[in-house]
């Protein structure tokens, strides 16, 4: 995939569209760009030295992306230097400050040297931290098992015209009992169910409530029930529903609970009494 990911930033590059791979780690991040970058150089379109950046070297001609707002470094067309913002470098000081140029033609500042050393990266490829803020006419994310869906929606909305997902899996083998990689699409399908945001107590107990009460998930428990008493299928219900919300109602055991003590689940009387099949 990483060939995939690269052959499609080399023919964006060719049709003079801009492009940046998305890619989940820095591992991936660097051998991506410096590959990117050594086919520019062999070019000579960039510079073989450069300033050595957080593992990466940035050079007179290369494109770079800036990282961290600063309010205070403003282009010639007035724009501030923002996160996400992309960059052609002009030239070098020897007291590590890059000259720049913005790509989207709204001027050019001089970037400190401070501010060169932590806070730009080679836009080529990136992080999907590095890659928020970022918008080009084409994007490639390389999504894998551990991509989460916010990963997956920061890096398919980076492209005006183009973004594309190239799935990584894990090398197909055949013979000797040994199992098929996974599905690409079923890789896919985990990443949209996989989220990376914390989810508070009260969410997750409005979800709980939520499934209780799903007509769904009640008729399936209805069913399982099929054939014994109804007291026995609705306790079964009620166990194995959800959360208890006699608090939330300040109700207590024995109090408005029918025959059996516990006031019965939301949407339990229209089964109980057949009104759902």
């Amino acid at each position: 995939m990483i060939d995939a990911a690269f052959a499609s930033w080399q023919a964006a590059r060719a049709a003079g569209d801009s492009i940046v791979v998305v890619a989940p780690d820095h591992a991936t991040v660097d051998a991506l760009a410096l590959r990117a970058r050594a086919a520019r150089v062999i070019a000579g379109e960039v510079e073989s030295g450069g300033l050595a950046v957080d593992g990466q070297v940035v050079g007179l001609g290369d494109e770079i992306v800036t990282t961290r707002n600063d309010r205070r470094l403003v282009t010639t067309g007035g724009l501030r230097v923002r996160n996400g913002d992309r960059w052609h470098v002009d030239a070098r000081r020897e007291d590590g400050a890059l000259v720049v140029s913005h790509l989207d033609g709204h001027g050019g500042v001089v970037l400190p040297a401070d501010y060169a050393a932590h806070d730009v990266a080679l836009s080529y490829a990136v992080t999907v931290h590095k890659a928020e803020g970022v918008t080009v006419d084409r994007a490639v994310l390389l999504a894998d098992e551990a991509t989460t869906c916010e990963h997956l929606y920061v890096g398919m909305t980076r492209g005006r015209h183009e973004n594309r997902v190239c799935v990584v899996t894990d090398a197909a083998t055949t013979g000797h009992g040994h199992p098929q990689g996974p599905d690409p699409i079923e890789i896919l399908t985990g990443v949209m169910h996989r989220s990376s945001a914390e989810v508070s107590a009260s969410e997750t107990l409005r979800a709980e409530l939520a499934r209780s009460e799903d007509p769904t998930t009640l008729h399936r428990l209805w069913e399982r029930m099929a054939g014994r008493p109804v007291r026995n299928r609705c306790n079964y219900i009620e166990a194995g529903a959800g959360p208890d919300r006699r608090p939330e109602r300040g109700v207590h055991h024995g109090d408005a609970g029918g025959r059996y003590g516990r006031p019965t689940v939301p949407g339990l009387t229209r089964f109980s009494t057949g009104l759902v099949p």
